[in-house]
């Protein structure tokens, strides 16, 4: 629906959003109206939120297609142990190899050629490390340069939300929206 909508947004001859038509995927600690919601855990693995995360709105209102959630390390902290709810990320330049955490779903979806941009969080390197080992770009921006509100929280003090892309100035324009 949200491709259909910004097809007629560029046939309608209007002013489309900056974004309009961009695929972006979200780590699965954004909240997304009627879209499942986990954080990795299987604690929040029925949970579906009635509203979307104060980034989400950005990006839709900026004119981005939500493709999907992306997987994360659950609660945004460790790894994925063997056996867990939920499969982990792999890197694509290497399946044997991990993608980083907790953006992991991030960075392996950009490496791969899934989505133009995503949305990580970072409470200690979980933005920056997917970005290093998938060969992407992930920012951390200024704390409350991006907003957490929606966001399942790890730490009040230390998390920080902000985008990756394939390159830097695909980022710079998500963090803009």
């Amino acid at each position: 629906a949200e491709a259909r909508a910004a097809e007629a947004a560029f046939a309608g001859g209007g002013s489309p959003g900056p974004l309009t038509g961009i695929p972006v995927a979200y780590k699965d600690l954004y909240a997304t109206r009627g879209v499942r919601t986990t954080a990795g855990s299987a604690l929040l693995a029925d949970w579906v939120p009635d509203r979307d995360a104060t980034c989400v709105t950005r990006l839709q209102d900026a004119g981005c297609v939500m493709l999907g959630k992306l997987i994360t390390h659950e609660f945004a902290f460790g790894i994925q142990f063997p056996g867990h709810r939920f499969p982990f990320a792999r890197n694509p330049w290497n399946l044997g190899h991990m993608p980083g955490g907790s953006s992991s779903g991030s960075g392996a979806a950009l490496a791969a050629g899934l989505a133009a941009g995503s949305l990580g969080s970072d409470t200690g390197g979980s933005i920056r490390g997917p970005a290093a080992f998938c060969g992407v770009v992930g920012l951390k921006p200024t704390y409350g340069r991006s907003s957490r509100a929606g966001v399942v929280t790890l730490s009040w003090t230390l998390d920080h939300t902000g985008p990756m892309a394939r390159t830097v100035e695909d980022c710079a324009y998500l963090l803009q929206a």
